[in-house]
């Protein structure tokens, strides 16, 4: 659709006696619109174009067309929708640009704890304003179930969600896929179960027949799996909500205990242990990042620190100008900045101006992660920008800056744990923290093969390869002779059957160690055994220049000739 092709509409005249006529014998006129069908095109229009013109790359994962010929598609139909549905209908398309930055924001009030981002956006008024079900939802590592509820639901608590209004849970959640704007399914797996709240989002996606209210079926802790309905409330509703963790006998983990703090930490004298939680990257008004920074480095040197924990997994973001000062800190730490001491949870929730932190660590320091993957792609669009729709005042937001990752990878999807370790619903009833309780189980190898190993078992060859360059370049360990570590582990990927990697292995060897003879011998091994006559001889000839008596590499090398 052209960008000019919006044309006013009129309402027919038989469509207003007809109203008036509803009216005038006193019945309710259903789902009455609050604005007409020209001032929602308009909306559409208004929309559509400042995606198409203010966005970064508006087209990276839709092609104009696609994105033109679905505005066109929702013009069409805005007769014969309902306001809530217009509303959905334009969130699907700003979801189509795959982008967890950019969004249009569904008519809730931030309080209502729906979140639909990481940053919040002032209430809509009361006439377009969205409701909200008395439930929150999470999907752990053991399915979609009740994290917490209104009182009188009590019985819910840590329930699962068997169903969703006419689909299965599972169904469900990919039922409201086209309505959230993500670039990491990490990301699309934190909001999703938030939409299955909104009644105006289920009806809008087909899962139920009214905005009203919805039914879903639940699997209790005996087992017994029982129906509800839920009634629609407005999203201003004032709710003590009560949490499945509320009836377990265990203190609150630490990662739950201050999380309206923007950051804090405590050391654990028992654990050597300091553990930090981050969960803004905004300044607080009493104290900076900077100088937290600086606070938290001269406790962390006067005390008998093994392990340093840096928590991101509740960090939606911020300004990630404020991230330089930690980094730096973490970088000239030779305390703990060492593999098997250094730290960092990540999970679902990491996005944006932590994303950047998360990679800066990545990148800089010998840090270990553990959790989830990312909310958000190591290279994504951000910095949004807020725009209002003129007539329904809804409010778009339209990232306007590209963040390019230092990776080479620049389509990553997110940065992967090394260790992973999911949360269980049983888990959060019960108040623990399997991620901590791993770090503090932990302990790495001592020898460099022995991470390079560990590196390739958790996170692959990339990964351990990344871990052997800040191990040759850091200026404590440079000038340790690493060539030994290096055959090691290409010995042991040869026994893995894994000849692709050794392969790779060999070849960081040879490069880093051009007089190593064991690795231009393994190396022509590699090549023997995949037929690749020119390479084989080439490296053979390279081994037997350093090692002229060696009568095992003469042999090998007379046998890569004589491949066809």
């Amino acid at each position: 659709m052209k960008k000019t092709l919006y044309k006013k509409t009129v309402r027919s005249l038989g469509c207003i006696f007809f109203g008036l006529f509803f009216l005038s014998a006193g019945l309710p006129l259903l789902s009455a619109n609050v604005i007409n069908d020209q001032q929602w095109r308009e909306d559409l229009r208004f929309l559509a174009e400042k995606v198409d013109q203010e966005h970064r790359n508006p087209f990276d994962h839709v092609s104009s067309e696609a994105f033109w010929n679905e505005v066109e598609k929702l013009d069409r139909q805005i007769p014969q929708l309902e306001d809530h549905e217009i509303i959905v209908g334009m969130a699907r398309l700003a979801a189509l640009i795959h982008d967890g930055h950019t969004r249009l924001t569904l008519p809730l009030d931030p309080e209502a704890g729906t979140s639909q981002s990481h940053t919040q956006t002032k209430a809509a008024g009361p006439s377009l304003r969205f409701h909200f079900l008395p439930l929150r939802l999470y999907l752990y590592s053991d399915g979609l179930h009740v994290q917490s509820a209104a009182p009188e639901f009590k019985e819910i608590l840590g329930a699962r969600v068997i169903k969703v209004g006419n689909k299965k849970a599972e169904e469900a959640l990919e039922a409201v896929r086209p309505v959230v704007h993500y670039d990491s399914d990490m990301w699309f797996k934190l909001i999703a179960p938030s939409m299955l709240t909104i009644p105006e989002v289920l009806h809008a996606q087909n899962l139920c027949d009214s905005k009203e209210q919805a039914s879903f079926v639940f699997q209790t802790k005996t087992g017994q799996e029982k129906e509800y309905t839920l009634k629609a409330l407005d999203s201003k509703t004032k709710i003590q909500w009560i949490s499945a963790n509320q009836e377990s006998q265990n203190p609150l983990p630490l990662y739950l205990t201050n999380q309206e703090e923007n950051f804090w930490f405590e050391y654990l004298a028992d654990k050597k242990l300091m553990y930090v939680q981050l969960n803004s990257i905004r300044d607080k008004s009493e104290e900076t990042i900077a100088q937290f920074s600086q606070r938290l480095f001269e406790s962390l040197d006067s005390r008998n620190v093994e392990k340093l924990v840096l928590d991101l997994r509740l960090n939606g973001g911020g300004n990630n100008y404020l991230n330089r000062p930690l980094v730096l800190s973490l970088i000239r730490s030779d305390k703990v900045n060492r593999y098997g001491r250094l730290f960092t949870v990540i999970g679902r929730r990491t996005f944006s101006a932590a994303m950047n932190l998360v990679t800066d660590i990545e990148k800089w320091t010998q840090v270990i992660f553990v959790g989830e993957p990312t909310g958000n792609a190591p290279s994504h669009y951000g910095d949004s920008r807020k725009f209002v729709l003129p007539h329904s005042r809804l409010t778009a937001r339209i990232s306007s800056v590209y963040w390019r990752d230092w990776s080479v990878d620049e389509k990553r999807p997110w940065v992967a744990p090394d260790i992973k370790v999911e949360l269980s619903s049983e888990e959060y009833a019960a108040n623990q923290d399997p991620v901590l309780d791993r770090i503090i189980s932990y302990m790495a190898p001592e020898t460099l093969s022995g991470q390079l190993k560990e590196k390739i078992e958790m996170s692959g060859i990339e990964a351990a390869v990344l871990h052997y360059y800040k191990f040759r370049y850091s200026p404590l360990t440079s000038r340790i002779n690493a060539e030994k570590d290096l055959l090691k582990v290409g010995d042991y990927l040869v026994e893995q059957e894994e000849l692709k990697e050794a392969g790779y292995v060999y070849q960081v060897c040879v490069r880093d160690y051009p007089d190593s003879f064991k690795g231009y011998l393994s190396l022509g091994k590699i090549y023997l055994k995949q037929n690749q006559k020119e390479q084989a001889v080439r490296t053979l000839e390279k081994a037997l220049m350093i090692n002229p008596e060696s009568r095992e590499a003469e042999q090998l090398l007379k046998r890569a000739r004589s491949l066809k």
